[in-house]
């Protein structure tokens, strides 16, 4: 999973924001990344200390690193409600972290209501807004209302065009709903940009494969499962030649 906001940026901002707690924050969130289990008694007892905002940040990202996503989406969610209440300028990108959390805990209807107050806030950049797009777009897909997604990607696609991951997921979107030459044209941008990532090429593999592309389809899968042969794109991709190895 990863998280929306990069953390230097989120670090640099509540440091400026709280230059007593700067180097304090930053040290939490350097451990939550080497320590993540230490990062989280550490974070917790700053929290009960009066650690505010950084506190819960910190507290967050070692619950993602731990890949406990709900006590995540928990903590982040009073993190980015704290930043509302200060009125700061980070309340948008802590409610998508917020967001991205609840979706990798399997949980959309909690991803859609954070990812909402993300795009809600001022944001101060397309390139953050278009991600969040992205975001919601996944939400909305996993409770299936599919053409509000589309119309999140496709302004998603204009505001962040180089990232691979809107594009795969339009494709994947119109894959699902037999629109095929838009599922092409999607896929081929992302395979423009990310000509080597797995999940890529196991959705273009797919898109042949429904169309009865059978050898072109097995062709591109086996380049998914070459370039990452123990992710869960490539064992999809081992899996999907297998199970059409005699069509």
């Amino acid at each position: 999973m990863r998280l929306l906001i990069p953390l230097l940026l989120l670090t640099a901002s509540l440091a400026h924001a709280a230059p007593t707690d700067g180097a304090r924050y930053r040290a939490c969130l350097a451990l939550a990344k080497e320590d993540p289990a230490k990062a989280v008694d550490v974070a917790g007892a700053w929290r009960m200390d009066g650690g505010g905002v950084p506190a819960r940040h910190c507290l967050g990202v070692a619950y993602t690193a731990q890949g406990k996503f709900g006590a995540a989406a928990i903590v982040l969610e009073q993190a980015a409600s704290a930043a509302d209440a200060q009125k700061s300028p980070l309340a948008g990108a802590l409610w998508g972290q917020a967001g991205n959390a609840a979706l990798a805990a399997d949980d959309a209807d909690k991803a859609l209501a954070f990812l909402d107050r993300a795009l809600a806030a001022p944001l101060g950049s397309a390139v953050v807004r278009g991600s969040l797009l992205i975001d919601r777009a996944r939400a909305l897909v996993a409770l299936d209302r599919s053409k509000e997604a589309r119309a999140d990607l496709d302004e998603a696609v204009k505001l962040v065009s180089a990232e691979p991951s809107g594009w795969l997921l339009r494709a994947t979107l119109a894959r699902r709903e037999g629109r095929f030459a838009d599922a092409e044209a999607s896929i081929a941008e992302a395979l423009s940009r990310a000509p080597l990532d797995a999940d890529v090429l196991l959705e273009s593999g797919n898109i042949a494969a429904v169309q009865g592309k059978g050898d072109e389809a097995r062709t591109i899968w086996a380049k998914a499962v070459t370039a990452a042969p123990g992710s869960s794109a490539g064992k999809a991709a081992a899996a999907a030649i297998r199970a059409n190895s005699s069509q």
